[in-house]
């Protein structure tokens, strides 16, 4: 991979010294990126000008362009796939979990520690997302859990039936991580609501 530094070039029409954009901002295979701190980077953009003003909504903000695309791995990779080790990536160490169900917030080993059990009680779980809705550096989420209840889960035994359980999460990015997540789901009733309608 071939790296080309942005600070050596002018956009069309400028003149002086180059903007403090580009010493973050490098041309890799025809590729645009710009570095973040920890020395890792962002990208790939298919303009110069992309990776800029990805950069300078990123530095500015806290988060880039793509906050779905987060969410959207957040709930393919850690609920429907069970990938700890790539969710790492998407949820912050210091993330915490405000649950309508307990009174305290919980941290990222708990929540993961959750979705273990989850997935143990309902191997087949899936979530199937019906409406991510952006605000500024926040993400409303609608979907539904979707699976099998196999084993028991929460004091509730398994029924071997299938459900579909709607549920709600609002979360808060920063820095192409989730930093918060505020649940409005109650995962007993929801089981219980589930298995009272499933077939």
């Amino acid at each position: 991979m071939k790296l080309n530094r942005a600070d050596e070039l002018n956009r069309s029409g400028e003149r002086g010294g180059i903007p403090f954009r580009s010493g973050r901002v490098f041309n890799a295979d025809g590729k645009w990126f710009f570095f973040v701190r920890g020395g890792s980077h962002k990208g790939p953009f298919e303009l110069r000008e992309e990776a800029e003003d990805a950069l300078s909504l990123f530095v500015n903000n806290g988060f880039l362009a793509n906050q779905k695309a987060v969410v959207r791995a957040y709930f393919d990779d850690l609920w429907s796939c069970g990938d700890f080790s790539r969710s790492q990536f998407l949820v912050d160490g210091s993330m915490q979990y405000h649950a309508q169900m307990f009174q305290e917030k919980r941290d990222r080993d708990w929540l993961f520690q959750f979705v273990k059990m989850a997935r143990i009680a309902v191997p087949d779980l899936s979530v199937e997302i019906d409406e991510l809705i952006e605000e500024g550096n926040k993400i409303a989420a609608s979907f539904a859990f979707v699976g099998t209840h196999t084993n028991d889960f929460m004091g509730i035994k398994a029924t071997k039936k299938t459900f579909r359980a709607a549920s709600a999460e609002i979360f808060h990015l920063q820095y192409d991580k989730i930093v918060s997540i505020h649940s409005f789901a109650n995962y007993s009733q929801i089981v219980s609501e589930a298995l009272r309608i499933s077939h």
